[in-house]
């Protein structure tokens, strides 16, 4: 599988799952202001992936607002690829 950025391999340590549903999401995780929204495409127990219009950036956390089908909040941004002028997709590890 590709890495979002076509360099190379990745190794999945969870299985897929696909997750059409909507990511409310913030970047301060002390304030309940300044919630995203972005578009899930899949889920796993370590992590997503989803489309977004704000364009985050690798390394960066976030937490998510809304249940989603895994008991995490946090997330680290392991990749982003623009797809075209302010629409990325961006591939999330979960984190405690």
């Amino acid at each position: 599988m590709s890495d979002g950025n076509g360099k190379g391999q990745e190794q999945r340590r969870h299985r897929r799952n696909n997750y059409l549903g909507t990511v409310h999401y913030c970047l301060n995780p002390h304030s309940d202001g300044g919630v995203l929204i972005g578009s899930g495409i899949d889920v796993s127990e370590s992590g997503m992936s989803m489309f977004s219009s704000y364009p985050l950036k690798k390394g960066q956390g976030i937490v998510i607002r809304n249940r989603i089908p895994v008991p995490y909040q946090k997330a680290t941004v392991m990749w982003v690829k623009e797809l075209r002028e302010n629409w990325y997709q961006v591939g999330l590890q979960f984190t405690d």
